[in-house]
């Protein structure tokens, strides 16, 4: 980029991120560390219900590269009761209806967000806050008081994995990163993802450039206006 032929530019750029953000081969990039996904398993129309879970996942190591984004899985607990939904399926290490719990709330999701901009737990907490409103925050593996899958209230889109928490297992993409770090200069922004029934739509990520001269992507505005450009960072909003 020409700085002089870019005056017109915000003071920073804001990137709606995509489904998929980065090309396959650093998808698979081991080095990025993996964090958990779950999928949608079905929906009954009937009670308005929703079950999610693992669906091929590893609740271990993770599943998914920290590069890709994906959606959160947000979770607002109302102590709703349990609707009549049918225990189906086998047992296995525990008694079936382990595998079915009953989350006591409502799910949805947010807009793609990069796994290795998810530093904690309550960043992505924060996120869902802000996307879908008070009272939400990050599912995690157990909250059907059992493990593996739960059903809740709600019709989350079914085409894309979406990121859930684990507290007992280092399979979290906070995990490998205890604050966003440096992503690759290539970047495609494909549709957006929204989360039913919410007019916010994706969030900001911050193309930024660090006191050494890298790149790097955070969720915050650039420190002293410093955002990519050019060119060696100065100290001063080098992207004019």
């Amino acid at each position: 980029m020409n700085m002089k032929e870019s005056h017109g530019h915000a003071t920073a750029i804001i990137l709606l991120i995509g489904a998929s953000l980065f090309p396959q081969s650093l998808s698979a990039d081991e080095s990025a560390g993996k964090g958990l996904t779950w999928v949608k398993h079905r929906h009954s129309q009937e009670l308005r219900i929703d079950y999610v879970g693992c669906g091929g996942c590893n609740a271990y190591q993770g599943d998914t590269s920290c590069r890709e984004a994906r959606p959160i899985l947000c979770l607002k607990v109302d102590h709703s009761p349990r609707p009549p939904y049918e225990i189906t399926g086998e047992d296995h290490a525990m008694p079936k209806e382990y595998y079915q719990g009953w989350a006591a709330g409502t799910i949805a999701l947010t807009a793609s967000v990069i796994g290795m901009t998810l530093e904690s737990r309550g960043y992505a907490d924060a996120i869902c806050r802000e996307q879908l409103g008070d009272g939400y925050r990050m599912a995690e593996f157990h909250d059907g008081n059992g493990g593996w899958n739960f059903w809740a209230f709600g019709n989350v889109p079914s085409d894309s994995r979406f990121w859930v928490a684990i507290d007992d297992q280092p399979a979290n993409c906070w995990d490998y990163y205890k604050k966003p770090l440096k992503a690759p200069d290539y970047v495609k922004p494909l549709d957006k993802m929204t989360a039913p029934d919410h007019a916010k739509a994706s969030a900001p990520i911050f193309k930024c450039r660090d006191v050494d001269g890298s790149i790097i992507f955070s969720d915050k505005p650039c420190i002293d206006g410093a955002r990519d450009g050019d060119g060696k960072w100065n100290g001063v909003d080098d992207d004019r």
